[in-house]
């Protein structure tokens, strides 16, 4: 089994331009410069010593980064330089199948250094430089398609803390592509990790990997989750610890209560369908609680997760003899309701493969 945890895409800032070489910077088609007499930055120049001026600097590449934007602007007459540059993982071989190490993306940011002063003659020095935007996801290989979680993953995104808003994207023949949770701060997906690699980057796996990522979109949060918002302060083990705990928080607690709680609703309806009609009880009481919905935030949910909670309620209310028979029975029944099988195996693998590391 693989599956991998680290960083993808960022939105960096705070970093600086050492020096310039003016030429090769301006004389490149993916550059935008701007300078006016107002807000004004003097950078040393590589080839004089005289210095290269800018209030408005933007460079879209699209290979190792996407775009890098620097300027000036003056509020209340005191210059505030800003600097930003958005940076993705990409392999020719596999997209981004295997986000980076914080090794490893400190080991980008210096590819990253250099083939911007090879393409675009800047100099940049990051030593200070803070992230804007942190993508850390975990990506594991799964036992089954990505479709047969689909029932359990919507209820789980269902069920996520109050603090989020949630929404799904469905795809061709009406699949379900990805769940999403999301605030101002942090935005999270899960998602058909294997789908999106054939779509996005026509590339073919043979495993099936699922992905769940969380992006933290405001530079306190990254504070408040990794404890430094800096770039060459992070650590692997800050990041492994703070998404682990963050997925039981938001994902596997809340369905394991709301299992609980189900269990002892279900034992309460089988009971009175026993007691209304106890000759043909456990065939009503199994329909009658695949259609049970409960009340959750965002709308009605199934208060079944997994069959078993319904055969293992029947199996508390009849005679140890009558067990065999009467599962036998329902097995014709549970071939209506295959969304809601193996559901306690499916949550116990994304439990094990997702926060356990």
């Amino acid at each position: 089994m693989k599956r991998y945890i680290g960083i993808d895409k960022t939105k960096v800032k705070s970093f600086r331009i050492v020096k310039v070489d003016e030429a090769k910077l301006i004389s490149n088609n993916n550059v935008i410069h701007k300078t006016d007499d107002i807000a004004v930055v003097e950078v040393s120049r590589v080839e004089s010593n005289e210095y290269f001026e800018y209030s408005y600097l933007k460079i879209t590449d699209g290979k190792i980064f996407n775009s890098l934007v620097m300027g000036n602007k003056i509020n209340n007459g005191i210059a505030n330089p800003y600097s930003f540059i958005e940076i993705h993982v990409s392999d020719e071989s596999n997209g981004n199948l295997k986000p980076l190490t914080v090794h490893e993306y400190h080991n980008l940011i210096e590819t990253l250094k250099e083939y911007i002063k090879e393409q675009y003659g800047l100099y940049l020095d990051f030593t200070e430089a803070k992230f804007e935007e942190i993508e850390i996801n975990i990506t594991a290989e799964m036992d089954r398609q990505f479709v047969e979680y689909e029932f359990l993953l919507q209820q789980m995104v269902h069920l996520v803390p109050k603090t989020y808003n949630y929404s799904s994207y469905v795809g061709k023949k009406r699949i379900v592509k990805q769940f999403e949770f999301f605030n101002k701060s942090v935005q999270a997906k899960i998602y058909d990790k294997t789908s999106q690699l054939k779509d996005k980057y026509k590339i073919h796996i043979d495993k099936q990997y699922m992905r769940i990522e969380y992006n933290l979109c405001k530079p306190k949060k990254i504070k408040d989750c990794l404890g430094s918002e800096y770039i060459y302060q992070l650590n692997d083990n800050a990041m492994h610890k703070w998404i682990t705990n963050q997925i039981m928080k938001d994902l596997i607690r809340p369905i394991e209560e709301h299992i609980k709680g189900s269990d002892k609703k279900l034992l309460i309806m089988a009971k009175q369908e026993k007691k209304i009609d106890s000759r043909k009880w456990t065939k009503i009481f199994f329909n009658k609680a695949m259609a049970k919905k409960c009340i959750v935030k965002t709308g009605k949910l199934s208060l079944v997760t997994d069959l078993k909670q319904i055969i293992n309620t029947i199996c508390k209310l009849i005679s140890k003899s009558n067990i065999s028979r009467t599962i036998q029975r329902l097995n014709v029944l549970e071939n209506e309701y295959m969304f809601a099988k193996d559901n306690f195996m499916k949550l116990a693998e994304i439990k094990s493969k997702f926060t356990c590391f």
